[in-house]
């Protein structure tokens, strides 16, 4: 039984694949990409067809059938801007359809074609949607922190829920109690699975110490330094003010031991680099020879999507001379100023995110390697 071959009453058969669970055979997975970061929605749709052909059976001939059949970018626009789904050549009825997007910048705009891609695909009858949204738009709203003010990252997650997924995936969720919004399935990703390797190159784990950038980060850089059997932890604590367009980070008290020590600094996210600025100065302050900073989220963009971006800029290039590197992913796209940047060293997700949807597709658990 060959896949390209298959035929059912002269009609040609859809590209059918190995199942490793079942070792019938089934449709390979479809990844819809939406516009938030089209290159590693190519990048990852590339890794997961060299994953499928090596793991399921797939003859070399037939990768290029595969990977036509695997992908598409279906998101267009109507000449008014309303956002539109292309009518893609691919089947969904009965596959397993993933949703990839990446809501920066625009997030209202990628969060509606996020919407829509879903609405599509479970009224063509896909087997299940899993919705793989690395940076998670409105995360920050995850409490009622004032009177009379919305839970965002509630609502977010409710709509998707609502629409019809069966299973989302985030990376470096800003709260992982978000993930009660909703009963379907919530896989929250950590970008440890790629940081810790690259902390390691510049930093001694028998010297180093991990550091957060406030008090509410304290259980990431700890998960860190358990992995890395630092030397030990320290934070900042700060208060912020706080007017309609940002926020300024102001240090109270500097917590921990980085006298003659590298430090590592760990945050889920940045819009103006503020935060990441006080705790490098904080800790070059307090004796530290060598700061590295790992971002999971970098969220720059011109003006016009992050007002905050001239502080970062102005931020980045007025790091103390202890600060060596700023390390982030690709999760979400960023300006060529600050992928050419000296100090910042983006690091490729596409593997990663291809381990996760091949995985999730055939039945194999993401942790404990993936996860924990």
């Amino acid at each position: 039984m060959i896949e390209a071959e298959l035929k059912y009453d002269g009609i040609p058969a859809p590209f059918l694949v190995r199942d490793r669970l079942t070792q019938g055979y089934t449709r390979p997975p479809l990844l819809l990409n939406g516009n938030g970061n089209i290159a590693l929605g190519q990048k990852t749709a590339a890794a997961l067809g060299n994953l499928i052909c090596q793991r399921n059976d797939v003859k070399p001939a037939f990768r290029d059938l595969l990977m036509s059949d695997l992908y598409a970018e279906p998101v267009g626009h109507y000449p008014d801007g309303h956002r539109r789904i292309h009518s893609v050549s691919q089947e969904f009825s009965g596959r397993k359809v993933f949703i990839f997007q990446n809501p920066w910048p625009k997030p209202d705009i990628r969060l509606f074609e996020t919407f829509l891609m879903i609405d599509a695909v479970r009224r063509g009858g896909a087997d299940s949607i899993t919705a793989v949204i690395p940076y998670f738009a409105y995360g920050r709203g995850d409490r009622k922190n004032a009177p009379r003010v919305p839970i965002e990252a509630s609502i977010v997650a409710q709509i998707l829920e609502f629409l019809g997924i069966n299973r989302l995936i985030t990376l470096d969720l800003h709260a992982e109690q978000t993930m009660g919004a909703i009963k379907e399935p919530w896989d929250n990703l950590y970008a440890s699975h790629l940081m810790i390797p690259r902390i390691l190159k510049d930093i001694d784990s028998s010297d180093g110490i991990i550091m957060s950038t406030d008090a509410g980060g304290l259980k990431r850089a700890i998960a860190h330094a358990k992995r890395i059997k630092a030397r030990g932890i320290a934070f900042v604590i700060k208060e912020r003010e706080v007017d309609e367009t940002s926020s300024h980070p102001n240090s109270l008290l500097f917590i921990g031991d980085v006298h003659g020590r590298s430090v590592a600094i760990i945050d889920d996210e940045s819009v103006s680099l503020a935060s990441v600025k006080t705790a490098v100065t904080e800790a070059a302050n307090n004796g530290a020879n060598k700061i590295l900073a790992c971002i999971s989220h970098l969220k720059d963009a011109d003006a016009g999507d992050n007002e905050d971006f001239p502080k970062m800029w102005e931020n980045l290039n007025t790091m103390p001379p202890e600060f060596v590197r700023l390390v982030t992913t690709d999760s979400v796209d960023h300006l060529s100023q600050i992928r050419n940047h000296p100090l910042v060293e983006v690091l490729d997700t596409s593997a990663f995110w291809a381990e996760v949807i091949w995985r999730t597709a055939f039945g194999v658990r993401l942790g404990p390697d993936l996860i924990d």
